[in-house]
Protein backbone atom coordinates (compact mmCIF):
# COMPACT_ATOMS: atom_id res chain seq x y z
CA UNK A 1 0.00 0.00 0.00
CA UNK A 2 1.50 3.50 -1.10
CA UNK A 3 -0.20 6.49 1.58
CA UNK A 4 -0.05 9.99 0.64
CA UNK A 5 1.21 12.77 2.01
CA UNK A 6 1.93 16.24 2.85
CA UNK A 7 6.20 17.06 2.78
CA UNK A 8 7.49 20.31 2.55
CA UNK A 9 10.51 21.35 0.89
CA UNK A 10 12.29 25.00 0.58
CA UNK A 11 12.09 26.41 -2.79
CA UNK A 12 14.22 29.56 -3.82
CA UNK A 13 11.87 32.58 -4.35
CA UNK A 14 13.80 33.82 -7.04
CA UNK A 15 15.32 30.73 -8.79
CA UNK A 16 13.30 28.12 -7.78
CA UNK A 17 16.40 25.93 -6.71
CA UNK A 18 15.25 23.10 -4.00
CA UNK A 19 18.80 22.02 -2.90
CA UNK A 20 19.64 22.63 0.26
CA UNK A 21 23.16 20.37 0.18
CA UNK A 22 20.92 18.28 2.90
CA UNK A 23 21.01 14.35 2.41
CA UNK A 24 16.91 14.62 2.15
CA UNK A 25 15.05 16.63 0.05
CA UNK A 26 11.96 17.01 2.26
CA UNK A 27 10.70 17.36 5.75
CA UNK A 28 7.40 16.28 7.56
CA UNK A 29 6.89 19.81 8.50
CA UNK A 30 6.90 23.38 7.36
CA UNK A 31 8.87 24.68 10.30
CA UNK A 32 11.69 21.56 10.00
CA UNK A 33 11.98 22.78 5.74
CA UNK A 34 12.80 25.97 7.11
CA UNK A 35 15.21 25.09 9.83
CA UNK A 36 16.92 23.07 7.26
CA UNK A 37 17.18 25.71 4.49
CA UNK A 38 18.15 28.71 7.32
CA UNK A 39 21.07 26.03 8.47
CA UNK A 40 22.46 25.82 4.58
CA UNK A 41 22.70 30.05 4.78
CA UNK A 42 19.47 30.31 2.95
CA UNK A 43 17.52 33.69 4.42
CA UNK A 44 13.90 35.28 4.39
CA UNK A 45 14.12 38.85 3.04
CA UNK A 46 11.20 40.39 2.36
CA UNK A 47 9.01 37.46 2.79
CA UNK A 48 10.92 35.49 -0.11
CA UNK A 49 13.15 32.46 1.09
CA UNK A 50 16.63 33.00 -1.18
CA UNK A 51 19.21 30.42 -1.32
CA UNK A 52 22.14 31.78 -1.17
CA UNK A 53 23.18 31.89 -4.53
CA UNK A 54 20.31 34.35 -4.92
CA UNK A 55 21.17 36.78 -2.26
CA UNK A 56 22.84 40.06 -2.48
CA UNK A 57 23.45 42.66 -0.04
CA UNK A 58 20.43 43.67 1.84
CA UNK A 59 22.08 47.48 2.30
CA UNK A 60 23.69 48.06 -1.22
CA UNK A 61 22.51 45.36 -3.47
CA UNK A 62 26.31 43.62 -4.22
CA UNK A 63 27.82 40.38 -4.20
CA UNK A 64 29.55 38.74 -3.05
CA UNK A 65 27.91 38.71 0.68
CA UNK A 66 28.24 36.80 3.62
CA UNK A 67 25.47 35.57 5.84
CA UNK A 68 25.34 38.36 8.82
CA UNK A 69 23.32 40.27 11.25
CA UNK A 70 21.29 43.15 10.02
CA UNK A 71 19.24 45.95 10.82
CA UNK A 72 16.58 44.84 13.64
CA UNK A 73 18.84 41.94 14.22
CA UNK A 74 17.09 40.14 12.18
CA UNK A 75 19.33 38.09 9.43
CA UNK A 76 19.90 39.30 6.15
CA UNK A 77 22.55 38.84 3.82
CA UNK A 78 25.36 42.03 4.05
CA UNK A 79 28.03 42.29 2.11
CA UNK A 80 31.43 42.38 3.95
CA UNK A 81 31.59 46.41 4.08
CA UNK A 82 27.98 46.38 5.78
CA UNK A 83 28.64 43.09 7.97
CA UNK A 84 31.55 45.07 9.41
CA UNK A 85 29.44 48.20 9.83
CA UNK A 86 26.60 46.63 11.58
CA UNK A 87 29.14 44.66 13.70
CA UNK A 88 30.48 47.82 14.99
CA UNK A 89 26.96 49.18 15.74
CA UNK A 90 26.23 46.47 18.22
CA UNK A 91 25.90 47.59 21.76
CA UNK A 92 28.50 45.56 23.76
CA UNK A 93 28.04 44.58 28.01
CA UNK A 94 24.33 45.30 27.84
CA UNK A 95 25.01 49.13 26.90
Amino acid sequence: MIRPGTYYSPVCDKCGTTDTGSDYEAWADEAAALDEAIAADWCEVDGQLLCPKCQVCHVCGEQPRTFGIGPGDNNVPLCWEHERHYEAEEPTDGQ
